[in-house]
């Protein structure tokens, strides 16, 4: 296990001061070529107007070695989502120098499956990991502080601070911005980049994993926008017609066709539909999606994405995961349990490895409990999970217009003539599924200046798509070009006259 070259800071006691941050040297070597790179972990204290502290974010970065005289690399903020969620996702599975082989097939005693990066983003930015308050390390100092963090407004105010913060204490205001979210995050992601652009950052580009920037619509429009990724794991599972099993890309784009004309037209009549019609979309629904056509009338068309996962494998007592429908598991009744979705289970990992990197590798060494979605603290809560962030979220009313945030995405894109977006899918995820973001997507407006900086890939994954190694490769080469495409574009606007 490689260790650092250099720690200057000093442990109390064996663990680190809340007001440290730990500087450790290291070096990955990519096509032939040796990288050095110093990684900091630590906190950064997000204060209000009167200098009083009220929360500490935890973050690590990692910046490549460099001559002091030259300019700024690119700058990437990478969070997950949740809201709940810390940013090691991300960080140990995709992005840093350093990545966590599921199996423990890494050449490696498997007992501690971490391998060097070979295609980490460090290639063409450095990297900072945010954990917002309330996850991983990230902490408000007193209880009633939490509600000015636990929110969507009060979510992008901080993080939007943090950014600021983390920029002026390293002295890069003039540094290429770049931020990286996957699912809540891309919510996060979006509200962030207006606030950035208002403020005249050199916001250059965002990646958006598993979008998903409006929250709890539950429309006819929703239910439409499911039908593809119901095909897609009917077609997994072999469960669609043999003229359909053929080919998935065609088959997709029948579903498609199908879903956005004559599926939403026959939702949209209702009780006007004829009995030959209504018995017509309910043919075509159990034909792209293999479900029973009997349980499709019963539930008038109207079938959501648990009663999906639910029925599609109910003749063999087993239901599909939330978030990558290609796994399976014991069919279990009653309201989704994420503690029981079997796409969680399986991906979940070591749960204490990435503990284990910061304390050995990073020589980061705290004692407080890293928190994820699920939560673990103590003393425990009164009712099930009622320590993971979410459930003290203030999601504000639904006529809030913050719960859609694609307007601000739209904004910063209008605001600013050099953003680029990139936005990533898997074909098998039910949570954020890919034709929403299509639809997304298309709901930008006309203006055909914005639709060219704005790309949308799709891959034969689920939510967490990089956790399947083919997948991976495939996502880092389209974000690599992403990030080359945007720097390109940033040179030539600096040589144009």
């Amino acid at each position: 296990m490689p260790g650092s070259v250099q720690a200057t800071a000093e442990d109390s006691g064996g663990f680190c001061p809340e007001d440290t941050t730990v500087v450790t040297k290291h070096r990955i070597t990519i096509d032939g070529k040796a990288l050095p790179y110093t990684a900091r972990a630590g906190f950064l204290p997000i204060r209000d107007q009167y200098g009083e502290t009220k929360a500490r974010f935890f973050y690590t970065a990692y910046t490549l070695d460099r001559d002091g005289n030259t300019k700024p690399r690119p700058v990437t903020f990478i969070w997950n989502g949740g809201p709940g969620a810390p940013s090691s996702l991300l960080h140990f599975s995709l992005l840093g120098p350093r990545r966590r082989v599921s199996g423990g097939k890494s050449g490696q005693d498997s007992s501690y499956p971490v391998v060097d990066n070979n295609e980490t983003l460090l290639r063409y930015s450095d990297l900072v990991m945010v954990d917002p308050i309330g996850t991983g390390y990230s902490h408000p100092l007193k209880p009633e502080y939490g509600e000015l963090f636990w929110g969507i407004s009060q979510d992008l105010d901080s993080i939007a601070e943090f950014i600021r913060i983390y920029l002026i204490h390293y002295d890069l205001l003039e540094a290429p911005i770049y931020l990286i979210g996957e699912s809540y995050g891309t919510f996060r992601a979006a509200g962030v980049a207006e606030k950035l652009v208002n403020k005249e950052y050199a916001l250059m580009g965002i990646v958006m994993i598993s979008t998903v920037l409006k929250q709890g619509s539950e429309s006819d429009i929703s239910l439409a926008l499911h039908i593809p990724s119901y095909t897609a794991t009917a077609f997994y599972h072999e469960k669609l017609a043999p003229e359909l099993q053929t080919d998935l890309q065609q088959t997709l784009w029948q579903a498609e066709t199908w879903a956005e004309t004559e599926y939403i037209g026959a939702l949209m009549r209702g009780d006007r539909l004829s009995s030959q019609e209504r018995q017509a979309a309910i043919d075509n629904f159990a034909r792209f999606t293999g479900l029973d056509p009997k349980f499709i009338g019963e539930n008038n068309l109207r079938v959501g994405r648990d009663q999906f996962r639910r029925q599609l494998l109910s003749s063999e007592k087993k239901s599909v995961g939330r978030y990558d429908s290609r796994i399976t598991g014991e069919l279990i009744g009653g309201a989704y349990d994420p503690m029981k979705d079997p796409s969680l289970i399986s991906r979940g990992g070591k749960p204490f490895l990435f503990v284990t990197y910061l304390r050995s590798e990073l020589e980061f060494r705290i004692d407080r409990l890293y928190r994820g979605p699920f939560g673990g603290i103590w003393p425990p809560p009164v009712k099930p999970r009622g320590d993971w962030m979410a459930y003290l979220w203030d999601w504000g009313s639904l006529l809030d217009n913050k719960l859609d945030q694609s307007p601000a995405l739209v904004k910063a894109l209008r605001m600013k003539d050099d953003l680029r977006v990139l936005f990533a899918s898997g074909l098998y995820d039910l949570a954020t599924p890919y034709f929403a973001t299509d639809y997304t997507i298309s709901h930008m407006g006309r203006d055909p200046k914005i639709r060219s900086r704005v790309d949308h890939k799709c891959y034969a994954g689920g939510h967490m798509m990089y956790q399947d190694d083919d997948v991976r490769l495939k996502l880092m080469n389209d974000i690599f070009s992403f990030y080359k495409s945007a720097l390109a574009g940033e040179k030539k606007e600096k040589s144009d006259p």
